[in-house]
């Protein structure tokens, strides 16, 4: 339920941000400098996506334990143990792993998306 809430969210920002976008260039004059064109408005939108969907890949793709994440919050050295008396938390440690395959997912995002560009110009 949570993934698919972080990526209802992510879907809803990346449209409400392309809306914006939109419209902020369609009232803007021809010769400005702040104009765009329509193939590299496309392009930042693609990599909004590409990037801001990595937090709800990463999240839904991640183990949920929660053994784990107490014995993550009795030995972390800031002394964060607190955060269990706060209600529901989610804590993960630092993976390596998981960043190595989330950059490999995010170059095939834009490589995708650049082939994809290419063709269509």
């Amino acid at each position: 339920i949570q993934a698919g809430f972080n990526l209802l969210s992510w879907l809803v920002g990346n449209s409400i941000l392309a809306c914006i976008i939109y419209r902020h260039q369609s009232i803007i004059p021809v010769d400005s400098r702040l104009k765009i064109s329509d193939r590299a408005r496309w392009m930042g939108q693609a990599i909004a996506i590409c990037t801001l969907g990595s937090v709800p890949i990463v999240y839904a793709a991640y183990t949920f334990d929660r053994s784990e994440m107490d014995r993550l919050l009795r030995q972390s050295r800031y002394n964060i143990s607190w955060v269990a008396s706060r209600g529901p938390y989610y804590i993960h440690e630092k993976s390596t792993v998981v960043m190595i395959v989330l950059c490999m997912a995010e170059t095939k995002l834009c490589k995708s998306v650049k082939m994809v560009s290419d063709f269509l110009s």
